[in-house]
């Protein structure tokens, strides 16, 4: 596989676009299609522009908090790990309450989806990325990835209407625990090179 190959589909992973879906699918359930799609566009775009302003700062996070690339590592892949823990302990880990239905109340769930793409852990594990990889690579790699959780996000509601909200809350648990085996193999990685 190549390097990039490599590296889109760990940040695809680390992205989780089935849980992205779900949880786009209760915070925007109140609301009409049209506003679903724009309002989903919306998020993935904020949530994108936020990993890419990580992505593109890494290197200068890193020197100035002085932190080593494989410290830094063991230290998002923990993030990982715990990051997705609650998708194995809760009923439906991607439940979210709307914000209710006033314009501000929709923004607000567009806002509330933006920042459960650019979680820490994300924010972390894409630092990683962007620090091991490079930051051409990793940002192009995001980019696509940011594309099809975005494309997702617009299609959320197709989706969960012909084939239900189980499926993508099962498939984002599946994920979640193919994120945990990425972490696990990043820390021991990390430890190797300390």
């Amino acid at each position: 596989m190549s390097e990039w190959l490599e590296l889109f589909t760990r940040i695809l992973l680390v992205l989780n676009p089935f849980a992205a879906i779900a949880i786009w699918g209760s915070l925007a359930a109140p609301l009409a299609a049209a506003e679903r799609s724009r309002l989903g566009l919306l998020a993935g775009i904020a949530g994108l522009v936020a990993l890419s302003l990580a992505v593109l700062c890494a290197g200068a996070m890193l020197d100035a908090l002085d932190v080593s690339t494989p410290t830094w590592q063991l230290g998002a892949s923990l993030l990982l790990i715990f990051g997705v823990l609650p998708a194995f302990v809760r009923r439906d880990p991607y439940a979210r309450e709307p914000y209710g239905s006033g314009s501000s109340a929709r923004l607000w769930s567009a806002a509330r989806m933006a920042l459960n793409l650019a979680t820490p852990a994300t924010l972390a594990a894409l630092i990683f990325y962007s620090a091991g990889w490079g930051k051409v690579d990793a940002l192009s790699a995001l980019l696509v990835a940011g594309a099809v959780i975005t494309g997702g996000l617009l299609a959320a509601d197709r989706i969960e209407r012909r084939v239900g909200r189980w499926p993508a809350r099962e498939a984002g648990r599946v994920l979640s625990a193919l994120i945990v085996l990425l972490a696990v193999g990043m820390a021991i990685d990390g430890i190797n090179s300390v």
